[in-house]
């Protein structure tokens, strides 16, 4: 398995880092169908969603080699517990699962050094390749970790 950790500053206020969080989807224009499959409210103070996401893949070309689907499958699990102020996003693949399991989770709170105006981003990336991959696994290590990168954050470990 390979894990990627990055930190990011967001220098918005976390209620508006949040609340473009959970309107990014209709935004973005790799996706083609978006299915709430989950929505809950508990005592105004927890709050999670559960959305099916089918979208364009935008991979390197050297895995195109490896993989026919133009389309690739997404469940997303967004999380906000208002008490803590902690919202949490767990996005993992629904297709491609022969190849690998992909997974990455968000966590955003306010910045403890600066509550009003700032807003911290922890994500986590994890890459679990299929046994029996071989040469094709490192291609897929060496080409997927990084592509996730952005250059914006901070790596945490790699």
């Amino acid at each position: 398995m390979s894990s990627i950790k990055f930190q990011h500053i967001f220098q918005f206020p976390f209620e508006s880092v949040k609340e473009a969080y959970w309107k990014i989807y209709p935004e973005k224009t790799e996706i083609l169908t978006i299915k709430p499959i989950k929505k809950q409210i508990k005592n105004s103070e927890i709050f999670t969603r559960r959305l099916f996401i089918v979208k364009h893949d935008k991979l390197p070309r050297v895995l195109k080699w490896f993989v026919t689907e133009k389309e690739s499958i997404l469940i997303e699990d967004t999380f906000y517990d208002k008490k803590s102020q902690i919202f949490t996003a767990r996005l993992r693949n629904q297709s491609f699962k022969s190849l690998f399991k992909a997974n990455k989770v968000s966590l955003f709170y306010p910045d403890p050094q600066n509550l009003k105006s700032q807003t911290v981003l922890i994500d986590d990336s994890s890459l679990s390749l299929a046994s029996g991959l071989g040469s094709i696994g490192n291609i897929f290590t060496k080409f997927a970790v990084p592509f996730a990168h952005d250059d914006n954050k901070q790596v945490i470990y790699q």
